[in-house]
């Protein structure tokens, strides 16, 4: 290499770090301004637009090499064009958009766990089943007739839906238990690496990557322009879908392993700081907070104009989207790792590491029925039609009748099971031993 080169290279990589340690000192001064208000404030701190004020190479030039694929180099995406011209900082977004058919964990950006489709009252067959060559804890998505999933072997996996034949593979730095989502021709997700990606999903190949500052397990949110997820460095992110430029950073009080549920202007997340986080969806302006009592690393829903969240506290709420104000609390009597509510027809449904499966009235809380596993529900349960589909660490896959409680059916699958999706007839669910799984009834 030439000296006048190196020394040019050199340089880049200088202001490359300079503008790195930049972005992680603003939003560190964001973050000790933001806890410093008051609990119980309603008009909460407007994170700076870092995208608009700090050149950040993260998207694009990453502090560390980028893993290593077949075709290293970032590819150009494909995807739809900017809805507005770029400026030197990348992407600038100043409208709500909406992707109806994008995919991701829990269904929809509402989170609420409700799946369209002729519900499987009789136990199905296994169509097929596929290794994931290490343990699991990603849950499935699938969109347009493949199947994504990530895994501890540090890859994130596509299948065809139809035969589980694998189409491609991606390989990052460190696992995958963070759920994609799928829309606008591209796959996103975080990995323990601190990297957040997002690769074509029709190859599998990079388009562009978000370094953060710690882990990443929360399960992205899309629409058709912004990409929201949270992470270890206790950050909720908004990142344009186009080419990963920050949009707005909100800190909160520790992890954020809880995913994003998304509704007209709010963004709802919790934090194991044991508050669930209401924001402004342009801008991460704090609206809201609630305290729960524990750690809250379940992913919330938005039904209507409430949200329904539960915590380590063993505590499920009624929030009001418009205010956070709590119109209704349930004590469960066990705590509430990861299993998250789903809503159906006035009813809140969601499992407990005491193996209870709890269907509450949504409108009051008021306990409708419960059902017992024989072990942990960590699972985050479905619902399709009038059955709700469900995992537990009594390595048995559940349906359940959402109007009565009672057990239509069960099946061993003589591991762990995790959270269920549901797509053209069809169950598909990982376990946590590295087994992903189709299942159908036989006509």
């Amino acid at each position: 290499m030439q000296p006048t080169r190196q020394l040019e290279v050199r340089t880049q990589g200088i202001l490359a770090a300079i503008a790195a340690l930049a972005v992680v000192a603003i939003v560190a001064l964001v973050g000790l301004r933001f806890l410093s208000d008051s609990d119980s404030g309603k008009a909460g701190l407007t994170p700076t637009a870092l995208a608009a004020t700090t050149p950040l190479p993260l998207a694009t030039t990453p502090a560390t090499p980028p893993p290593v694929e077949a075709s290293p180099s970032p590819v150009t995406p494909s995807g739809p064009p900017p809805l507005q011209a770029r400026d030197k900082w990348g992407q600038v977004i100043e409208s709500i958009t909406e992707d109806p058919t994008a995919a991701m964990f829990r269904g929809s950006i509402s989170r609420d766990g409700l799946y369209g489709g002729d519900a499987i009252t009789k136990r199905p067959s296994i169509i097929w089943d596929t290794p994931l060559n290490d343990e699991n804890y990603s849950a499935p998505v699938v969109k347009d007739g493949r199947i994504y999933v990530g895994g501890n072997d540090d890859t994130l996996k596509c299948f065809d839906a139809a035969t589980g034949e694998l189409v491609w593979s991606f390989k990052a730095r460190d696992d995958i238990s963070s759920s994609p989502a799928v829309g606008e021709g591209r796959v996103l997700f975080g990995s323990f690496d601190g990297n957040f990606y997002a690769v074509d999903a029709e190859t599998g190949k990079r388009l562009w990557q978000f370094e953060t500052a710690g882990a990443i397990h929360s399960s992205p949110a899309i629409d058709a322009s912004i990409v929201y997820f949270g992470g270890y460095d206790h950050v909720v992110y908004a990142l344009s879908m186009l080419d990963g430029t920050l949009v707005w950073a909100a800190p909160t009080g520790d992890k954020v392993q809880s995913s994003p549920a998304v509704s007209g202007n709010l963004v709802v997340v919790g934090s194991d700081d044991g508050y669930v986080y209401g924001l402004d969806r342009l801008t991460g302006k704090r609206l809201w907070r609630v305290k729960t009592g524990g750690a809250v690393t379940s992913t919330p829903a938005i039904a209507g104009d409430m949200v329904y969240a539960a915590s380590a506290s063993g505590t499920v709420m009624g929030i009001r989207a418009a205010d956070g104000e709590v119109d209704w609390e349930y004590d469960a009597g066990s705590a509430i790792s990861f299993s998250s509510p789903a809503i159906s027809k006035n009813t809140v449904v969601v499992g407990t590491d005491a193996g209870t499966l709890l269907g509450l009235r949504a409108d009051n809380g008021r306990e409708r029925w419960s059902f017992a596993a024989k072990a942990e529900i960590r699972s985050s349960p479905i619902i399709v039609d009038n059955v709700i589909y469900v995992g537990s660490y009594d390595e048995n896959l559940y349906a359940v009748d959402l109007k009565t409680g009672k057990a239509l059916w069960s099946t061993d699958r003589g591991a762990i099971v995790g959270s269920p999706v549901y797509a053209d007839g069809t169950i598909y669910v990982s376990l946590n031993s590295g087994e992903l799984l189709a299942l159908r009834r036989e006509n």
